[in-house]
């Protein structure tokens, strides 16, 4: 009997975080188009309302916050990586205005976007008269922004 209990409470707590590990595993996967609540509610079988409540309860944050940060990490992952201008990441990341994104960016990050890409803050060092203050601008840029490394091949 205490097994059988047991088998019903894990089978209650698992169907819950289901549909949620769905919704999250959909928003990684789909961040760069227009996602609402309202779709990613239907893509895993609950209404909006109880979707929005499970969702926070389940991960801590609400949908738009949750949506912003996946969208944030492929954005640094870009500014990385890439040589896109800051208007084409931000459609990447499912951004159409850039500076709607560039405002979510820089709250998000807390950080500028265009010192951002480490190749230019090399050129900046090499370019600057002051170099001790501007290496210090940039350590603590870079530290307000935690990118992830990159990748070796």
């Amino acid at each position: 009997k205490e097994s059988a209990q047991l088998a019903v409470t894990w089978v209650r707590v698992h169907a819950e975080e289901y549909p949620i590990r769905l919704a999250i595993e959909y928003m990684k996967k789909h961040y760069a188009e227009k996602i609402t609540l309202e779709d990613v509610a239907a893509h895993s079988g609950f209404n909006p309302t109880y979707f929005s409540e499970k969702f926070k309860e389940k991960t801590g944050k609400n949908f738009t916050d949750f949506l912003t940060e996946v969208r944030m990490e492929a954005a640094k992952e870009l500014l990385r990586d890439s040589r896109k201008t800051i208007g084409q990441i931000g459609d990447a990341v499912g951004y159409k205005d850039a500076k709607y994104f560039s405002q979510q960016f820089t709250k998000s990050a807390v950080c500028l976007l265009f010192v951002l890409r480490r190749q230019n803050l090399a050129f900046l060092l090499a370019r600057s008269r002051n170099r001790s203050i501007l290496s210090l601008q940039v350590m603590m840029l870079k530290r307000r922004c935690s990118f992830p490394e990159p990748k070796s091949s």
